[in-house]
Parts: structure tokens; C-alpha cells; sequence
């Protein structure tokens, strides 16, 4: 009886971790569905009025987790082109050190809809190492964190 409880017992130990492990993977909405728009179309009037264009967005990683959500996306032209950053609002004086990226984290509201809590575009290193700390947002919606986020 011992062994069967103890058998018992280390599956449903096991089973337990697995879903701790498996809420902490973010996931990534497949292209087209409700969720991916949703999101991107959060963040959209933002770059848009940024650069004074419409834009598409190339994903190139996109990860939900919980109520939060964490995108590296390219603005692009309505038709998929690459955008000329010198024919934007975007000031010419910090193209000299602008990359043509967007890196953005969203939190779900109260009311299941989903707004940006803070993004940056043109960044040239990497802004969101320690956004886990400064907005909430579990780590593992990023692809990299830092432990040590005071600042000097």
C-alpha cells in the first residue's frame, strides 16, 4: 500500500510540475488569428503616429505569457517594403543611430483587451532586459533578462 501511495503521490508531484513549467512557456499567436491582431493592432496607431505613415509589421518574435505580452517587430510599408526612415517624422539627426526595429510589451486590461505598456523604436541595444522588473511582467515573456536592473 505504501508503494502505491508513494507511486501516487510522485505523479501527481510530477504532473503539477509540469503545468508550473508549461504557465512559465510563453507562447506565440499564429499569424492571423485574433490574438496576433489584436495585439499588433494595439501598437499600431502608436508607430504609425511616430512615423507618419501606415505601417504592416514584420513579427520576428512574438511571445504571450499570462496577461502580458512582449513583440520584436520591423515596421513596414502598408505593402511589406522596407520603410526609408528619412522620408518619416523620425528626426534626421537620430537616424545616425536608429535600427529599424520595435521592441514593445503589452499588458492585458481588466477587460481582456490588450494595451502597450511602453515600446521603443529604432533602438540600437537592447531596452527590455529589465522591463520585467519595471512593469511586472514575468520574465520569461522576454528573450533575456538581467537579475540586476538598479541602476548607477
Amino acid at each position: 500500500m505504501t508503494l502505491q501511495k508513494n507511486t501516487l503521490l510522485l505523479f501527481v508531484l510530477l504532473s503539477v510540475a509540469t503545468l508550473c513549467a508549461q504557465a512559465q512557456t510563453p507562447h506565440t499567436p499564429v499569424k492571423g488569428s485574433t490574438e496576433r491582431k489584436a495585439l499588433l493592432d494595439a501598437l499600431r496607431p502608436a508607430i504609425e503616429k511616430t512615423l507618419g505613415i501606415e505601417v504592416v509589421f514584420e513579427v520576428r518574435k512574438l511571445n504571450v505569457l499570462g496577461n502580458f505580452a512582449y513583440g520584436d517587430l520591423v515596421p513596414r510599408h502598408k505593402n511589406g517594403q522596407p520603410i526609408d526612415y528619412t522620408q518619416t517624422n523620425i528626426d534626421p539627426e537620430q537616424l545616425e543611430a536608429f535600427d529599424d526595429w520595435a521592441c514593445v510589451l503589452w499588458e492585458m486590461d481588466k477587460k481582456g483587451k490588450w494595451k502597450v505598456k511602453t515600446f521603443l523604436l529604432g533602438a540600437t541595444d537592447v531596452p527590455y532586459l529589465c522591463w520585467w522588473n519595471a512593469f511586472g511582467a514575468p520574465k520569461a515573456v522576454f528573450p533575456e533578462t538581467v537579475d540586476d536592473c538598479s541602476t548607477e
